[in-house]
């Protein structure tokens, strides 16, 4: 998957496209050859304990604001996303996301080429869950980064 430009036409589409194909540039730190980056949780009835680590990227949710300095049509949308990490363990948590941090900061400039500027990391949430009919536990972390688009007209 290619990169394209952020345009107020394929807003979500292209900034959610170019996320999807940085973070599918990490390797599987378990070398399973299988797929393990993933747009939505997997709809599996039973996910195995060897179906972790794996990477969600969860669509971006635009907001936009006018900025009144300057031209008065000029308009910067926010773009945040989340990329949530499933992992066996905290150090296996840890150790993808560091990947995925690695991966962004890597990129940001690339990013910035297609119109979206100003990557921030904004926060970050961790879990953890016992799934259904296990007796193993399943560590989450939820990391957000956020991107800013500025375009001119209505």
């Amino acid at each position: 998957m290619a990169y394209a430009a952020v345009t107020s036409s394929a807003l979500c589409t292209n900034s959610w496209n170019n996320i999807y194909a940085a973070m599918n540039t990490i390797s599987d730190p378990d070398s399973r050859h299988t797929k393990w980056i993933y747009s939505a949780h997997p709809d599996k009835e039973h996910m195995e304990k060897t179906d972790y680590p794996l990477i969600v990227v969860n669509p971006v949710n635009p907001s936009m604001d006018a900025l009144t300095m300057g031209s008065s049509d000029l308009k910067q949308v926010t773009l945040p996303v989340s990329i949530e990490v499933y992992a066996k363990s905290a150090d296996e948590l840890d150790t993808v996301c560091d990947l995925v941090y690695s991966k962004m900061v890597s990129v940001e400039s690339t990013l910035s080429g297609y119109k979206m500027d100003c990557m921030r990391l904004t926060g970050s949430i961790y879990s953890i869950f016992t799934p259904s009919g296990t007796e193993w536990k399943i560590h989450v972390r939820n990391t957000d980064f956020e991107f800013r688009f500025q375009h001119s007209g209505s």
